[in-house]
């Protein structure tokens, strides 16, 4: 059944699984998104890759259409927030963060490049704690809970007698929970599934176990 969002628990945490690519936990109103990936568009523009500039204005729009809807007093980016160095993008995400008064906080993935003052609108840190689970940008190979991005993950689903195609989704295996990529122009990467593990696919702003 195709639905605005699922819930889980993980961790002895309620969580919902939103459409839009984010992870909510009401109680607390905090919001999880990983692999925005912004300044990639301009990134690829720059060095003569033909994208149009209204797809990076489209993933900022999305963000902050997010952050009205949810208002959330924290907001917890799960890495590659930034492709790479600084650019246009990266100054037009400060303005729009500017004008919410929630808190921002960076868990540092293998994008995030830029000097450590050119975060100075948000905590950053490599790691962060959340009660019993771990806040990090790439899957760990402990035993311990985390949630993490990263692997931009994907799913197969059939679409018909023959067809199968790949869709964005949340994937849960035993101890780790990996969120979907939140940027539009990052694609999406079918992860194996074992005994245990769930997934639900992202289509058409709506979500669904699959």
């Amino acid at each position: 059944m195709f639905k605005d969002a699922i819930d889980i628990e993980f961790g002895g945490i309620s969580f919902s699984l939103l459409a839009n690519k984010c992870l909510w936990q009401v109680q607390a109103k905090h919001l999880f998104i990983a692999d925005c990936h912004f300044g990639k568009i301009n990134h690829f523009r720059k060095h003569g890759i033909a994208v149009p500039r209204a797809a990076a204005l489209s993933d900022l729009e999305r963000l902050r259409g997010i952050l009205v809807q949810y208002q959330p007093d924290t907001v917890f980016f799960l890495g590659d927030l930034f492709h790479s160095h600084h650019n246009a993008e990266w100054t037009a995400l400060n303005d729009m963060i500017s004008q919410f008064t929630c808190q921002f906080i960076l868990v540092k993935g293998n994008h995030d490049i830029m000097e450590l003052p050119a975060y100075n609108s948000m905590q950053v840190c490599n790691s962060y704690p959340y009660n019993q689970i771990n806040l990090c940008h790439e899957p760990q190979s402990t035993s311990d809970l985390h949630i993490c991005g990263h692997l931009h993950p994907g799913t197969r689903v059939s679409i018909g007698l023959k067809t199968m195609q790949t869709f964005p989704c949340f994937y849960m295996h035993k101890n780790q929970l990996v969120l979907p990529a939140f940027g539009g122009f990052t694609g999406s990467v079918p992860l194996k599934k074992s005994p245990g593990t769930r997934t639900w696919a992202l289509l058409n702003n709506k979500i669904f176990e699959s």
